[in-house]
C-alpha cells in the first residue's frame, strides 16, 4: 500500500494536514505588544490525515500512521489488518515503557 498522490475525494494535490490540540503560550512585552509564541507539547490529536483542499479525512488510505503520546512518536507501516493490530500493540507498549522511564 502506498500513500495516495492526490485526494481520493476531490482530486486535490495540495497535500494533507493533521489537527491537534496543543499547549501554546503567547509572550507579550510590558506595553502589550506581541513578542513571540511557543508550542510546548501536543495534548491530543494529530493521528488523522485530512485533505488540504476539501478537508475530508482519508487516514484509512495512508500507508504510514504516526501515533503520538507526550511528544513520543512511533511510526507504523500498514500492511494487513492483523499486522496493523500487532504493530499498534507493540508501539503502544513501547510508548508506555518510554513514558515510565521519562516520567
Amino acid at each position: 500500500m502506498t500513500n495516495p498522490e492526490r485526494c481520493p475525494h476531490c482530486g486535490g494535490t495540495n497535500g494533507v494536514h493533521t489537527k491537534e490540540i496543543v499547549d501554546y503560550k503567547s509572550f507579550y512585552d510590558w506595553d502589550g505588544t506581541y513578542n513571540s509564541g511557543e508550542h510546548n507539547r501536543q495534548i491530543r490529536g494529530g493521528n488523522a490525515y485530512y485533505c488540504c483542499d476539501c478537508g475530508r479525512n482519508f487516514t484509512h488510505l495512508m500507508s504510514v500512521v504516526k501515533m503520538r503520546k507526550n511528544n513520543i512518536a512511533a511510526t507504523m507501516v500498514l500492511t494487513t489488518y492483523e499486522e496493523r493490530v500487532q504493530l499498534r500493540d507493540k508501539a503502544t507498549a513501547m510508548l508506555e515503557q518510554a513514558e515510565q522511564i521519562l516520567f
